[in-house]
């Protein structure tokens, strides 16, 4: 890059008083990239706004409060229509991650040296409340991405992200979602949906697993077995809610259609469990996963 590019980091905060400092001063520290940070707060009853409020004293930290309790999610969402379209690229951060110095500017060079691409995305380094390393399975075995994955799961992670100003602006163009599950997964979808977004296997961010925040590291048939069986009833009404959302919303062409029939069962259970272009990240996931599609 000859010129550093600017980009917004997009944060949402909610009682984030622990470990925020750490990460703003990781953003701040970021290399051969002019930086700015958009904070959205979520409604914190701990001394999280009192912290901005001091960073907020330099010129490219910004933060805004509404009534609004939305839930990361939504809060996410409305940063991304709320942010001004004034920089070349965009970035989504976690409130208590430790990002590596070129964290941003490995995106953005990627998305530079690539123009058929609007998001990036990467793996990362999963470590405790320490920043000490965690030994999981979740990046093991993982398929390509697809339009079929991403209508069953999500391979993206929005604390990864990175996008160009046009790839904002044609995600803002269409309506405001509001039943989405999770950010990240619409991002993915979005992604897929246009063809434009990569996946890069390296990391450039500790992403801190404590208390409420830690996912499931062990990744064996029967853990996995029992993560679905206790979050089916949240994530059959997140599929299928998120799913009729995204089909009013964006245009799909005749195989997203066809796929998006497929995964609501419009074409038959047997057209499901056998299609091999709707997966999740792996083989064992996908069969566990279909099979309790069937039942919905």
């Amino acid at each position: 890059m000859e010129d550093n590019r600017k980009i917004c980091v997009l944060m949402s905060t909610y009682n984030g008083e622990k470990y925020i400092r750490e990460q703003l001063d990781s953003i701040l520290a970021q290399e051969n990239v002019d930086v700015s940070i958009l904070i959205r707060d979520d409604g914190s009853k701990d001394a999280t706004l009192s912290i901005l409020d001091e960073y907020c004293k330099r010129d490219n930290v910004h933060y805004y409060v509404d009534s609004r309790n939305l839930g990361a999610c939504n809060s996410f969402i409305d940063l991304m229509w709320h942010v001004s379209l004034d920089y070349d690229y965009y970035a989504l951060s976690d409130q208590d991650d430790f990002w590596l110095k070129d964290k941003l500017s490995t995106g953005v060079e990627f998305l530079e040296n690539n123009s058929s691409y609007g998001i990036y995305s990467s793996y990362y380094t999963m470590v405790d409340e320490k920043l000490e390393p965690i030994a999981n399975n979740i990046d093991k075995n993982r398929h390509e991405p697809t339009f079929g994955n991403a209508m069953i799961d999500s391979q993206v992670t929005g604390c990864t992200v990175v996008m160009t100003k046009a790839f904002l602006e044609k995600v803002r163009s269409y309506k405001k979602p509001k039943h989405q599950y999770i950010h990240d997964w619409w991002l993915y979808k979005v992604g897929m949906l246009y063809d434009a977004l990569y996946i890069d296997k390296q990391s450039k961010i500790l992403y801190r697993q404590h208390g409420s925040n830690t996912i499931g590291l062990d990744g064996g048939f029967i853990q996995r077995t029992k993560r679905i069986i206790s979050n089916s009833k949240k994530m059959k009404q997140a599929v299928m809610s998120q799913n009729e959302e995204f089909v009013e919303i964006y245009p799909l062409n005749d195989k997203q259609k066809e796929i998006f029939d497929i995964v609501n069962k419009k074409k038959g259970i047997l057209k499901l469990l056998f299609a091999k272009d709707i997966s999740r990240r792996s083989t064992i996931d996908t069969i566990i996963y279909k099979l309790w599609m069937a039942t919905w």
